[in-house]
């Protein structure tokens, strides 16, 4: 089942980069593109969450607007922790396809994701307490 998939994605990856990356500069000394998933550094990145809708934060008290500004922060810095993993498994699924270890690395991140799902909540609900 797992060969399947990762035969799958390869197959939508070959199809997505057919196309030839253009060449900087006249010479062979520019440097080459990033990969097509890559992030910006982290030290540059500056995660902002969106407001709370007007309507839904009126009827909040001041704990919950509290509660709830927390949460939104917490959740959305953690996402800039999604974008390496996902880059991570894509490397790891067109570079190591041969490898026999694949599907385990490929079980450690999905664990890895669901704990940094869980961890938001997990840390308001400790706040609480």
């Amino acid at each position: 089942m797992m060969q399947q998939q990762i035969v799958a994605l390869q197959k939508q990856l070959q199809g997505a980069t057919t196309t030839p990356i253009p060449i900087q500069s006249a010479d062979d000394t520019a440097t080459l593109p990033l990969h097509p998933m890559a992030y910006p550094p982290m030290a540059h990145l500056d995660y902002k969450p969106q407001a709370t809708i007007i309507t839904a934060e009126r009827s909040m008290n001041k704990g919950q607007r509290y509660g709830d500004n927390s949460l939104k922060q917490l959740k959305y810095l953690l996402s800039a922790a999604y974008h390496p993993l996902d880059i991570l498994s894509h490397e790891l699924l067109t570079s190591e396809v041969h490898n026999p270890n694949l599907e385990r690395y490929c079980d450690m991140l999905r664990d890895v994701r669901k704990l940094l799902l869980h961890l938001p909540s997990r840390c308001l609900d400790d706040s609480r307490s």
